[in-house]
């Protein structure tokens, strides 16, 4: 049945009264009005999509609605809009543009699919309380405009309101769907919305009662996570494969409204051991396009990630902003950096390495090595780079060490046959040992056991001093026996065949050239032989052989120098330009053995990603590689101790590292 609704000025209703019949619609009796504005900045009685004005209709959705939950308004609703049926798909565009409070917006018969997302994330909202047959007075109510294809509002004829258990013409008014502002304790509040049931009219209070649900609260968070080679972690290789993931969602109860993704990009030469506090770091560059739609719906994620190849001495940072952070705006800004190091390391070929050993004190005692108490890292261990299955640090024979072994490997190059040793481990004293991140490699050896120390080698000092500077070469075979008191430079030698040295210095040596036998040898006393003893010995970042034996003992038990440096030109802390230099391109070979307090192996070169179990000594991708060789014990050294007793037998044993 249609029904006119009214609007007009007393003498044009006049006029149509004349002309038609006034029927009535659904019961409810109307009489002529003046038009006034109404909801949503319409005129009564004009179409809320077109805006134009047309007295006659009926129900918005002929037979009202069913729904008693949630679920099942949405879904009839959504039926309604995707349905074939004009009329319905039109009140339930009005319906859903009302309830997203949109001022009449003309062509908003079509919604988006963000529209459409945004309007059931109000309806679901938890702040929401809805009763699905509530006895509601209303006193503004709306119809279908069947001439125009649109719905428009109007008011009761000669005023008032209409109550559930009004009849007109013959029809109950009967409940509605009405929507209420959840309280604090979770009960209904005010009427934010409602729809009368059997005819699907949004109706309310007027002005204040036809209002749509308030936008759903959001809250966007983000994440920005790093990967290297497959596996989470923030330190690389040159070379690795980094990974950096980006990841925006929605934990809000409502959905996001013009939300941006943006990622920039910032490279920082050598190391950046604190990530930038700013949101974005001065310059930065925009980073790859993320596919971020402007609306997330509650729990809406979206991930991107950007794959790239670790650049050697470089940090690798990434900036993620997500805005607005919520309804109120801000942003939410991520940062991760991953930095790319090189991880040189130290193959030991020939001998055996051991750690907590002690010098004999100058009163002929070989007293135990000192531990630091009850934790492994504080007493005299082997701390390198291993991949754990022999890449990398290592000796091929055995390891010993009082306190925790990491990184680095016993019996390298070792097949792995039955009852053969191993890697990691085949030939690491006390291997069992479960130390924290070493159970890998084994370690803390008792050191009441360890008795073995390393002689006094100032105990047997003579010889000449030979000034400030030292160099080795020289014709001809001999013993030269030379003791300084203070610092040495030795610019390096070849060393003849048949010549030996033995050289003290209480003081530091810095050995700034190659020292190196060049001779081939007919006989034993062909062979000859370099020990030098100091208080500290420094390497010299263009040194890249030293033949003979390296001894930096220290002064005393409590002393802090006894230190041998592989990379320095005579200071403790090479500097950035030599440890990016010379001590990167120059790979360190010592053909002898290597004693002392501490050792400090400086070269940079090389990378554990590119170590292998079998790799000999002349590899490139060693930092230092240290063999022991035949002449050290072939050979007799320049100064030879004193001879006490008779001799039952001779060993010769591998040095102590």
């Amino acid at each position: 049945m249609r029904t006119k609704r009214v609007g007009l000025s007393l003498w044009f209703a006049s006029l149509i009264l004349m002309m038609v019949v006034m029927p009535v619609w659904l019961g409810m009796q109307t009489t002529v009005e003046a038009a006034t504005s109404g909801p949503y900045n319409r005129d009564l009685n004009h179409g809320y999509f077109t805006g134009r004005l047309d007295y006659y209709g009926g129900q918005v959705i002929p037979g009202g609605l069913d729904a008693v939950n949630v679920g099942q308004f949405i879904n009839e609703i959504k039926g309604f809009y995707n349905g074939s049926n004009a009329q319905r798909k039109t009140g339930a565009a009005f319906i859903i543009n009302t309830m997203l409070e949109k001022n009449a917006p003309g062509s908003g018969r079509a919604l988006s699919t963000s529209e459409l997302a945004d309007w059931e994330a109000r309806v679901r909202s938890p702040n929401i309380v809805i009763n699905f047959n509530e006895a509601y007075t209303f006193c503004v109510n709306s119809y279908y405009q069947d001439g125009l294809n649109d719905n428009a509002f109007f008011e009761k004829s000669g005023g008032g309101c209409w109550r559930p258990s009004d009849v007109v013409g013959g029809e109950r008014v009967g409940n509605s769907i009405v929507f209420h502002q959840k309280n604090a304790n979770g009960s209904a509040g005010r009427v934010l919305y409602a729809i009368r049931r059997a005819c699907a009219n949004p109706v309310g209070y007027y002005p204040n009662g036809i209002v749509g649900l308030p936008e759903p609260s959001f809250a966007m968070n983000s994440a920005l996570s790093t990967s290297v080679n497959g596996a989470s972690g923030t330190s690389a290789e040159a070379g690795d494969s980094v990974r950096f993931t980006y990841t925006a969602v929605n934990n809000g109860p409502g959905a996001s409204d013009g939300v941006s993704c943006r990622i920039y990009t910032r490279n920082y030469p050598g190391l950046q051991a604190t990530p930038p506090a700013t949101p974005v770091a001065a310059g930065s560059t925009p980073g790859p396009a993320m596919a971020c739609p402007p609306t997330f719906n509650s729990g809406g994620r979206v991930t991107t990630s950007e794959t790239i190849t670790a650049t050697a001495n470089t940090t690798h940072c990434r900036f993620f902003v997500v805005t607005p952070r919520n309804q109120a705006g801000g942003s939410i800004s991520r940062v991760a950096c991953v930095s790319v190091h090189t991880k040189p390391y130290f193959r030991v070929y020939g001998g055996d390495v051991i750690a907590g050993s002690n010098f004999t004190d100058p009163d002929g005692v070989c007293r135990p090595p000192a531990r630091g108490g009850t934790n492994p890292y504080y007493s005299p261990g082997i701390i390198s780079w291993n991949s754990g299955t022999g890449g990398g640090a290592g000796t091929q024979l055995a390891a010993f060490a009082v306190g925790a072994i990491d990184d680095f490997t016993s019996a390298t190059g070792h097949a792995a046959t039955p009852g053969s040793p191993i890697v990691p481990k085949g030939l690491t004293f006390a291997n069992t040992a479960t130390v924290p991140a070493s159970t890998t490699y084994g370690g803390i050896w008792n050191s009441n056991n360890i008795q073995t120390c390393a002689p006094n080698y100032f105990a047997l000092k003579s010889g000449s001093d030979p000034g400030a500077t030292l160099n080795l070469n020289g014709g001809g075979s001999g013993s030269f026996v030379h003791a300084r008191t203070g610092n040495l430079n030795i610019t390096g030698g070849n060393i003849a065949n048949g010549r030996k040295y033995t050289i003290f210095v209480d003081g530091s040596v810095t050995i700034t050239g190659n020292i190196q036998y060049v001779g081939n040898y007919n006989s034993i006393a062909d062979i000859p032989s370099v020990q030098i003893i100091a208080r500290n010995i420094y390497v010299a970042p263009g040194v890249t052989r030293i033949d003979g034996t390296l001894i930096a003992q220290p002064t005393n038990a409590t002393s802090t120098d006894g230190i041998l440096y592989t990379c320095s030109s005579g200071t403790p802390t090479p500097t950035a330009a030599e440890l990016n230099g010379l001590c990167r391109t120059n790979m360190l070979r010592v053909n002898g053995a290597m004693i002392a307090r501490q050792f400090k192996f400086l070269r940079t070169g090389g990378t554990l990603r590119n170590g292998t179990n079998v790799e000999a000594i002349g590899s490139a991708n060693l930092a230092e590689g240290i063999q022991y060789s035949p002449e050290v014990w072939l050979s007799s050294p320049a100064l030879q101790p004193p001879a006490s007793g008779e001799f039952n037998s001779y060993t010769a044993l591998p040095p102590i590292l």
